[in-house]
């Protein structure tokens, strides 16, 4: 089926986790002709491969993107019960602060340090990036030896983390294809009687969050600015190649979505907002996974993504009762990059380190153990697969380590959450260029530098911190000097080159 312009790329830099999906059911494999039958995984302690009954005792490192939760100590301790009882494995989690793992994590490449797994998407410590300084391993050949692991997870997901071909990460199975919009606050929504189903685009929001800055004057209405939401509310989700809009009518490379003439009036929206106060103070400089405004009780809204059960899980996050809005125009999947698990090159135990993801994504013991914590000091169970949080214990983010179709529900999430998110990502758009595979060798350094003005300039059109239409100017006379016509040529002639082999 051909698919216009309104598409969008699972490369997006400004979408965190939510945007870069892939989903099927019970469709075709273009390449194999095979078919492909995607349902909720059924998983247990059972399904992890068969391991050598001796193997020598090994302590594994792994990075992980969040705050160290309260009683960390006790579940990891617990954890590496289970991990020395199935592999001979003890774990070092290493828990980094959101707003400083990305320079943690380029440190600990840049020295050689050896360590094990690290949590690396398109949004944080770049999954991509990283494959092409050949910082993580390729984990073909395990998957290989490994089959069961690679029968859980449908093929279209393993497709969507291959990098020139090859597989360099494990994809923490979830919903694949996320809705975008915003949370609110539901006491100040219900406070003020505002009616979400008043917001048909981004730009409705205005006049709520002037009523907000000036109704409510210790809470800062937005946490962050969001021109891409505005632009897929409106346009959907163009199909994209290193951020190049592709037309696949005609299969041309157009323009650098971040300097086209289509994203301006967004960058003008949110520059308004800006000079209407609307961010807060330290908007520039301000990392976005930094919790000090929700947990001080100070934010009203933030960037968000819908899928079934969100509001309780954020609610639960959060500490107060939250309520969303999805805004975007439809489902949408394409490469798989927004949370991945990737072994280190320099790792002493690679294939401990696979098994280790292996029985993290299969063994829903240990699983929801890291997830929720120990049973009767962190949660109460309510039934089978629920539970009950206690409230200031150990939490951590359950899309950052896993398969999450193994995951207790929590209150307020429906029993048939897995089963609906199920269906959104069978319901979803797929980028017609999921199964392309760009290789950026001929223009890596060009790559480099176009990704680093990209860094340089968005914090200031997507926070509205200076005239857009100066910044775009300036933007793109720095891609020409950094070779932006290099890439567009390199990917047209990769892109007639696969279209000829389809």
């Amino acid at each position: 089926m051909r698919m216009g312009k309104k598409m969008m790329a699972g490369a997006f830099a400004g979408l965190m986790i939510i945007s870069i999906m892939l989903a099927g059911c019970t469709k075709e494999n273009t390449k194999s002709g095979q078919k492909e039958t995607e349902k909720p995984i059924e998983t247990d302690q059972a399904a992890v491969s068969a391991t050598p009954t001796s193997l020598p005792e090994v302590k594994l490192t792994w990075y992980l993107r969040g705050s160290k939760p309260k009683n960390a100590d006790s579940v990891i301790a617990k954890a590496n019960e289970l991990t020395k009882a199935k592999i001979n494995a003890t774990v070092d989690y290493k828990f980094v602060e959101p707003g400083d793992y990305d320079q943690k994590m380029q440190l600990i490449m840049a020295s050689g340090e050896s360590y094990d797994i690290a949590f690396t998407s398109n949004w944080s410590n770049n999954y991509v990036g990283n494959v092409d300084k050949g910082a993580y391993l390729a984990l073909d050949d395990y998957l290989a030896k490994y089959p069961k692991f690679k029968q859980s997870i449908p093929v279209k997901v393993w497709n969507g983390v291959k990098v020139n071909g090859k597989i360099y990460g494990i994809f923490n199975y979830q919903i694949l294809s996320l809705p975008t919009g915003f949370e609110f606050r539901k006491d100040l929504i219900q406070k003020y009687n505002i009616n979400l189903d008043n917001v048909k685009k981004v730009s409705d929001l205005t006049p709520i969050f002037e009523q907000i800055k000036a109704k409510e004057p210790g809470i800062v209405p937005l946490k962050y600015g969001t021109p891409n939401t505005s632009y897929y509310t409106e346009s959907g989700f163009p199909a994209l190649v290193e951020t190049f809009q592709i037309d696949t009518q005609t299969w041309k490379v157009g323009d650098y979505l971040w300097t086209s003439d289509n994203m301006m009036k967004h960058y003008q929206l949110m520059r308004e907002w800006y000079q209407k106060g609307f961010f807060p103070a330290n908007v520039a400089t301000a990392s976005e996974g930094d919790q000090a405004l929700e947990k001080s009780g100070k934010l009203f809204s933030q960037f968000t993504g819908y899928k079934p059960g969100v509001e309780a899980e954020l609610s639960e996050k959060r500490g107060y009762g939250v309520v969303t809005k999805s805004l975007t125009k439809a489902p949408y999947v394409g490469k798989m990059y927004s949370t991945v698990s990737a072994i280190s090159k320099s790792s002493k135990n690679p294939e401990r380190a696979f098994m280790l993801l292996e029985m993290i994504n299969t063994d829903k013991d240990l699983y929801n153990l890291m997830t929720f914590g120990i049973e009767n000091q962190d949660y109460k169970k309510t039934g089978p697969s629920s539970i009950e949080k206690t409230p200031d214990t150990y939490q951590f983010d359950a899309w950052m380590l896993g398969n999450q179709f193994n995951a207790y529900l929590l209150p307020g999430q429906p029993n048939d959450a897995w089963a609906q998110t199920m269906k959104l990502n069978e319901s979803a758009e797929v980028d017609p260029l999921a199964e392309f595979a760009f290789d950026r060798t001929p223009v890596q350094n060009e790559i480099v530098q176009i990704n680093a003005i990209y860094k340089e300039f968005n914090v200031i059109l997507k926070n509205g911190l200076d005239d857009p239409d100066k910044i775009v100017k300036l933007f793109k006379e720095k891609l020409k000097q950094a070779g932006e016509e290099k890439v567009r040529s390199e990917i047209q002639k990769q892109l007639d080159q696969w279209l000829k082999g389809k």
